[in-house]
Protein backbone atom coordinates (compact mmCIF):
# COMPACT_ATOMS: atom_id res chain seq x y z
CA UNK A 1 0.00 0.00 0.00
CA UNK A 2 2.78 2.15 1.34
CA UNK A 3 4.12 2.07 -2.66
CA UNK A 4 1.12 2.49 -4.33
CA UNK A 5 0.72 5.81 -2.28
CA UNK A 6 4.34 7.09 -3.58
CA UNK A 7 3.71 5.92 -6.95
CA UNK A 8 0.32 8.04 -6.92
CA UNK A 9 2.22 11.36 -5.76
CA UNK A 10 5.78 10.38 -7.53
CA UNK A 11 4.71 8.58 -10.52
CA UNK A 12 8.44 8.38 -11.92
CA UNK A 13 9.84 7.54 -8.47
CA UNK A 14 12.84 4.74 -9.65
CA UNK A 15 14.24 2.15 -7.28
CA UNK A 16 17.67 4.56 -6.92
CA UNK A 17 15.46 7.16 -5.72
CA UNK A 18 13.84 4.84 -3.53
CA UNK A 19 17.53 3.63 -2.43
CA UNK A 20 18.04 7.42 -1.96
CA UNK A 21 15.93 8.35 0.24
CA UNK A 22 16.10 5.29 2.35
CA UNK A 23 19.95 5.60 2.81
CA UNK A 24 19.95 7.95 5.71
CA UNK A 25 17.41 5.65 7.91
CA UNK A 26 19.67 4.79 10.78
CA UNK A 27 20.40 1.58 12.63
CA UNK A 28 18.64 0.79 15.69
CA UNK A 29 20.83 1.46 18.26
CA UNK A 30 22.86 -1.54 19.32
CA UNK A 31 22.11 -3.26 16.26
CA UNK A 32 26.06 -4.13 15.47
CA UNK A 33 26.77 -5.03 18.72
CA UNK A 34 23.57 -7.39 18.21
CA UNK A 35 24.94 -9.08 15.27
CA UNK A 36 28.72 -9.32 16.18
CA UNK A 37 27.46 -10.90 19.41
CA UNK A 38 25.46 -13.52 17.64
CA UNK A 39 28.29 -14.41 15.10
CA UNK A 40 30.54 -14.54 17.89
CA UNK A 41 28.22 -16.88 19.47
CA UNK A 42 29.15 -19.24 16.32
CA UNK A 43 25.51 -18.36 14.86
CA UNK A 44 24.20 -16.78 11.51
CA UNK A 45 21.74 -13.97 11.69
CA UNK A 46 18.86 -13.34 9.27
CA UNK A 47 16.44 -10.13 8.76
CA UNK A 48 13.06 -11.63 8.03
CA UNK A 49 10.72 -8.23 7.78
CA UNK A 50 7.59 -7.43 6.05
CA UNK A 51 9.15 -3.82 5.43
CA UNK A 52 11.44 -3.04 2.09
CA UNK A 53 14.34 -5.24 0.69
CA UNK A 54 15.72 -1.88 -0.22
CA UNK A 55 16.03 -1.30 3.24
CA UNK A 56 16.73 -4.94 4.59
CA UNK A 57 19.33 -5.63 2.08
CA UNK A 58 21.09 -2.46 2.77
CA UNK A 59 21.09 -2.83 6.73
CA UNK A 60 22.21 -6.50 6.43
CA UNK A 61 25.25 -5.51 4.31
CA UNK A 62 26.25 -2.28 7.10
CA UNK A 63 25.79 -5.74 9.78
CA UNK A 64 27.41 -8.36 7.49
CA UNK A 65 24.05 -10.73 7.94
CA UNK A 66 23.84 -12.91 5.36
CA UNK A 67 20.20 -13.35 4.69
CA UNK A 68 17.66 -10.65 4.31
CA UNK A 69 13.96 -11.91 3.16
CA UNK A 70 11.67 -8.47 3.01
CA UNK A 71 8.85 -7.31 0.41
CA UNK A 72 9.82 -6.04 -2.95
CA UNK A 73 8.83 -3.10 -5.70
CA UNK A 74 8.23 -3.97 -9.23
CA UNK A 75 10.17 -1.84 -11.93
CA UNK A 76 10.06 -1.01 -15.15
CA UNK A 77 12.78 -1.29 -17.42
CA UNK A 78 13.99 2.24 -17.11
CA UNK A 79 14.04 1.47 -13.51
CA UNK A 80 10.84 3.46 -12.26
CA UNK A 81 8.52 1.73 -9.90
CA UNK A 82 4.66 0.42 -11.38
CA UNK A 83 3.52 1.21 -8.18
CA UNK A 84 3.06 -3.18 -7.52
CA UNK A 85 4.78 -4.67 -4.70
CA UNK A 86 6.34 -7.95 -4.27
CA UNK A 87 4.99 -9.71 -0.79
CA UNK A 88 7.98 -12.22 -0.12
CA UNK A 89 7.07 -11.89 3.50
CA UNK A 90 3.59 -11.43 4.16
CA UNK A 91 2.14 -9.42 6.73
CA UNK A 92 0.54 -12.65 8.79
CA UNK A 93 2.93 -15.26 7.28
CA UNK A 94 6.32 -14.24 8.66
CA UNK A 95 6.21 -18.14 10.19
CA UNK A 96 5.79 -19.98 6.91
CA UNK A 97 8.68 -17.69 5.75
CA UNK A 98 10.59 -18.79 8.70
CA UNK A 99 10.32 -22.22 8.29
CA UNK A 100 11.38 -22.36 4.86
CA UNK A 101 14.47 -20.64 5.70
CA UNK A 102 14.87 -22.97 8.41
CA UNK A 103 14.70 -26.00 5.46
CA UNK A 104 16.80 -23.92 3.46
CA UNK A 105 19.84 -23.57 6.13
CA UNK A 106 19.27 -26.77 8.04
CA UNK A 107 18.51 -25.07 10.92
CA UNK A 108 15.73 -26.70 13.51
CA UNK A 109 13.52 -24.52 15.37
CA UNK A 110 14.90 -25.69 18.63
CA UNK A 111 18.04 -23.79 17.35
CA UNK A 112 16.59 -20.99 16.41
CA UNK A 113 15.81 -17.68 18.21
CA UNK A 114 13.72 -14.53 17.20
CA UNK A 115 13.23 -11.30 17.67
CA UNK A 116 10.29 -9.41 17.28
CA UNK A 117 7.39 -6.17 18.81
CA UNK A 118 4.27 -6.63 17.22
CA UNK A 119 1.48 -9.25 17.16
CA UNK A 120 2.73 -10.12 13.72
CA UNK A 121 5.90 -11.59 14.59
CA UNK A 122 4.24 -13.93 17.40
CA UNK A 123 4.34 -16.32 14.51
CA UNK A 124 8.49 -16.62 14.49
CA UNK A 125 8.21 -17.09 18.35
CA UNK A 126 6.03 -20.36 17.43
CA UNK A 127 9.26 -21.62 15.13
CA UNK A 128 11.95 -20.18 17.46
CA UNK A 129 12.75 -21.76 20.95
CA UNK A 130 13.36 -18.29 21.87
CA UNK A 131 11.26 -15.40 21.45
CA UNK A 132 12.53 -11.91 22.37
CA UNK A 133 9.73 -9.51 22.37
CA UNK A 134 11.75 -6.15 21.62
CA UNK A 135 9.81 -2.84 22.92
CA UNK A 136 6.54 -5.07 22.18
CA UNK A 137 3.64 -2.85 20.96
CA UNK A 138 1.18 -4.82 22.40
CA UNK A 139 0.31 -7.47 25.67
CA UNK A 140 0.58 -10.44 22.92
CA UNK A 141 3.68 -10.31 21.68
CA UNK A 142 5.03 -9.66 25.25
CA UNK A 143 3.13 -13.04 26.17
CA UNK A 144 4.53 -14.72 23.66
CA UNK A 145 8.12 -14.21 24.21
CA UNK A 146 10.35 -16.35 26.53
CA UNK A 147 12.19 -12.73 27.43
CA UNK A 148 11.11 -9.31 26.89
CA UNK A 149 13.44 -6.39 26.36
CA UNK A 150 11.91 -2.44 27.20
CA UNK A 151 15.00 -0.77 26.64
CA UNK A 152 15.27 0.61 22.79
CA UNK A 153 18.90 -0.78 22.56
CA UNK A 154 19.17 -4.21 20.15
CA UNK A 155 22.49 -4.78 22.31
CA UNK A 156 20.28 -5.76 25.71
CA UNK A 157 18.91 -8.31 23.22
CA UNK A 158 22.34 -10.21 23.07
CA UNK A 159 22.12 -10.52 27.15
CA UNK A 160 18.36 -11.90 26.60
CA UNK A 161 20.03 -14.55 23.90
CA UNK A 162 23.04 -15.58 26.41
CA UNK A 163 20.78 -15.87 28.99
CA UNK A 164 18.67 -18.55 27.09
CA UNK A 165 21.69 -20.28 25.76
Amino acid sequence: MDIRVWWKHAPYLSIDDLERILAPVPLMPGAAELVDGVHALGARAAIVSGGLDVLARRVAGELGIEVALANGVRVDSDGRLTGEGIVRVPIHGKERVLAGLQEQLGVAPEMTASVGNSEIDVGLFRRSRVGVAFCPEDDIVRKAATSVVTERNLANVLEALRRAG
